[in-house]
C-alpha cells in the first residue's frame, strides 16, 4: 500500500510480520483480525499466494490473490475505495 501510495487512506495496514505466525496458518487471520478490533467481513486481504488467500477466506476476510501492486490497486478501485 505504500508502494501505491494509498497507505494514507487506510486506518490500519498488518503483514504477517506482525503477526508472530506464517501463512497460512488461518489463527494469523484471527490474530489480525482480533488486533485491528473489528469483523473479518470488513478486512481486505491481498496475498500473491491462493493458499494464503483460501485460509483467509476460511476466516471471512474479503481475499484477493493478486501478482502485484498493480492488481491490489485495480482491485482498490473496483471496490470504490480509491
Amino acid at each position: 500500500l505504500d508502494a501505491l501510495g494509498v497507505l494514507d487512506a487506510f486506518d490500519m495496514a498488518l503483514g504477517s510480520q506482525d503477526a508472530g505466525r506464517r501463512k497460512p496458518d488461518p489463527a494469523i487471520f484471527d490474530d489480525m483480525v482480533a488486533r485491528l478490533g473489528v469483523e473479518p467481513a470488513s478486512v481486505l486481504f491481498f496475498d500473491d499466494s491462493a493458499a494464503n488467500v483460501a485460509a483467509a477466506r476460511t476466516r471471512g476476510l474479503h481475499a484477493t490473490l493478486v501478482d502485484g501492486p498493480d492488481a491490489v490497486r485495480t482491485d482498490l478501485v473496483d471496490r470504490g475505495l480509491l
